[in-house]
């Protein structure tokens, strides 16, 4: 099932406690209003009711995604300051162009 809108989120919670905290009728609920063959499983309507009684919210919190780089002209240049200093080979191996321990080069796959 796709992720609820908030509407939904906030009819599931009333339709919760409305029922007398009864997952099932709370599902029953759902199909039938939302004339739907599905409706959110048992964990996500407890999930639904917890967030409610911790933040006092429905909405969902946003979630965290890949690092952002922060690619600035700043940023950049000292980046390449940083790096002016040092040589990396390519011809050899990882352990030896970073002085990681381990294995001779060729070992990784």
């Amino acid at each position: 099932m796709t992720r609820l809108e908030l509407e939904e989120r906030t009819n599931v919670f009333k339709w919760y406690y409305k029922n007398h905290i009864s997952i099932v009728t709370t599902q029953r609920r759902f199909r039938r209003f939302y004339n739907s063959r599905t409706a959110p499983k048992p964990d996500t309507i407890k999930h639904i009711v917890k967030r409610f009684e911790e933040n006092g919210t429905v909405v969902n919190t946003a979630r965290p995604g890949p690092c952002q780089t922060m690619r600035t002209p700043n940023n950049n240049e000292k980046v390449k300051r940083k790096l002016a200093g040092h040589h990396i080979v390519h011809q050899g191996g990882f352990q030896e162009n970073f002085n990681c321990p381990g294995q001779q080069s060729g070992g990784f796959l």
